[in-house]
């Protein structure tokens, strides 16, 4: 279990794991949950997880049934699973996500492109941990069975989103898969923000709200599907369509923005006068007034009063 976290780091190419070295034994009663990744960064797996992974490495080098190979396999997925949802960007963590994943939309989400990032990327975890070697014949088979009610949604969101933005889906998949669980809609909002005329329209200090209105059209279809079933038939027939509904909406606020701007750029301009005229300080005019009202000769300094403004440090 020591490399299981750098691992994935190296497959994915995240930042960093949020793992903390800890692997614990999932409680009894965890219903047909088989591991958590928990908010302080430990793992905790079911006894069948770590049992079938031991008798793995026990018959290390042995030919195994294709049964005992989707076994190993299974298993593995679990794994990748758990440190897939620990991964990271710069400056944030796993446990950062805690709230968040309160919201249905959200931990639909997440454990949609967890698991689908997670069936894409099993086969170079395996590669990358040496485990072809332990169970030869282990990328030879096929053992996809977690989330099905959420999957197809997040693939099929990954892919349209990768067709605005001139991505492939599986890549939108990891792009998605590296940040925790309050930035995933985030990061597919900015991918089609930066890949429209927005750039070129909206204010820079309207940036944010902008990019919020497309995160909120997004999640709408996925908070429907949040409470789906994984053994209801028709809920898995459905999940796709809620993928493709979170794109289709998220670009109609694309749309009305980009609308909405065109038709405003007197404002634009006004309102990008307004930030520059803040960047720069004091007009020379209002600096003249207050030099006039402290007493000081034209030597051009500032009052005190002048010289706390600063700029808010935005999180990378």
């Amino acid at each position: 279990m020591a490399g299981q976290a750098r691992a994935a780091v190296a497959v994915s190419g995240a930042h960093h794991s949020s793992w903390n070295r800890e692997v614990r034994p999932l409680a009894e009663g965890s219903g047909t949950v088989r591991a958590l990744a928990k908010w302080d960064g430990a793992i905790e797996y079911r006894d069948d997880v770590t049992r079938t992974l031991r008798e793995m490495f026990e018959k290390a080098g042995r030919g195994s049934a294709a049964s005992e190979l989707e076994q190993y396999r299974d298993a593995l997925g679990v794994v990748l699973h758990e440190n897939v949802h620990l991964l990271a960007a710069r400056g944030t963590s796993h446990g950062m996500g805690s709230e968040a994943f309160r919201e249905g939309a959200v931990s639909a989400l997440e454990e949609g492109v967890t698991e689908a990032y997670k069936r894409i990327a099993l086969d170079v975890y395996i590669d990358e941990l040496g485990l072809e070697r332990i169970a030869p014949g282990l990328k030879s088979v096929r053992a996809d069975r977690s989330y099905p009610q959420y999957v197809p949604a997040a693939e099929v969101f990954a892919a349209a989103v990768g067709r605005r933005v001139d991505l492939a889906g599986n890549e939108v998949l990891r792009r998605l898969a590296v940040v925790n669980c309050e930035d995933k809609f985030r990061v597919a909002a900015e991918l089609v923000y930066q890949a429209s005329e927005l750039p070129d329209l909206v204010p820079q200090q309207h940036r944010a709200v902008a990019i919020d209105r497309i995160v909120t059209g997004m999640k709408e279809p996925f908070a429907k599907i949040a409470d789906f079933d994984p053994d209801d038939p028709l809920d898995i027939r459905m999940s796709p369509l809620a993928g493709a509904q979170a794109d289709r909406a998220g670009y109609q606020q694309v749309r009305e923005l980009t609308a909405f701007w065109q038709a405003n750029q007197d404002l634009r301009k006004t309102l990008d006068i307004g930030l520059d005229r803040g960047a720069r300080g004091p007009s020379a005019a209002n600096s003249r007034n207050t030099n006039q009202a402290t007493g000081r000769g034209a030597n051009g300094r500032l009052a005190r009063g002048d010289q706390s403004h600063c700029r808010p440090i935005e999180r990378d």
